[in-house]
């Protein structure tokens, strides 16, 4: 139920984000600097699997934009190739704005499935930070998704996230029956 809440904020939120890849940006030494490390690259890697997995995401549009970077057999490609690809592709041609925002779904989801990674999450923050500089209007975006989809992330960071993750089949279940709308409260449980 959260995945699929969330799910439905990123298809609400899309058409805005999409208008925001149209928008100009500034290349900035700092966004240069965070494109070219490895753990970029990394996220480039996650994005490229997640974005392919995801049914909300024009898979001609991702192509097109992370193709010419990942190349044919982008698990040739150590993290810091692809890092180095990410920087020359940003700092020498017309990069749309889309391509940043994908690497920092990528970090999204490297800090997420790995969140003791400090020096990952922290270029995740350092990578926001900067777009949102290079691009007022996915600042704003950007801010109000975090306001709609924060009480879902409480949630899954919660007892109930865990239990949610659990790959335990029987245990899920009976989280499932114990959060069942049909299921009764024993007398003088709160």
């Amino acid at each position: 139920a959260i995945r699929d809440e969330r799910k439905r904020l990123s298809a609400q939120f899309k058409p805005q984000y999409e208008e925001t890849y149209k928008e100009p940006f500034k290349r900035t030494a700092t966004l240069l600097d965070l494109a070219d490390r490895p753990a970029t690259g990394a996220a480039m890697r996650s994005a490229w699997t997640r974005i392919a997995n995801d049914p909300g995401i024009n898979m001609e549009d991702m192509r097109r934009v992370l193709g010419p970077i990942m190349g044919a057999n982008p698990e040739n490609l150590t993290d810091a190739q692809l890092a180095r690809r990410l920087t020359q592709a940003i700092g020498s041609r017309p990069t749309e704005f889309r391509l940043l925002d994908y690497v920092k779904r990528g970090l999204d989801d490297v800090v997420e499935n790995n969140p003791g990674l400090k020096e990952t999450r922290d270029l995740r923050n350092a990578w926001r930070e900067e777009l949102k500089t290079a691009n007022p209007k996915y600042a704003s975006v950007l801010a109000d998704y975090a306001r709609e989809v924060e009480p879902l992330e409480e949630l899954l960071n919660s007892a109930v996230g865990v239990l949610a993750k659990s790959k335990d089949t029987a245990l899920v279940s009976q989280v499932r029956g114990l959060l069942s709308s049909e299921t009764k409260t024993p007398a003088g449980v709160v």
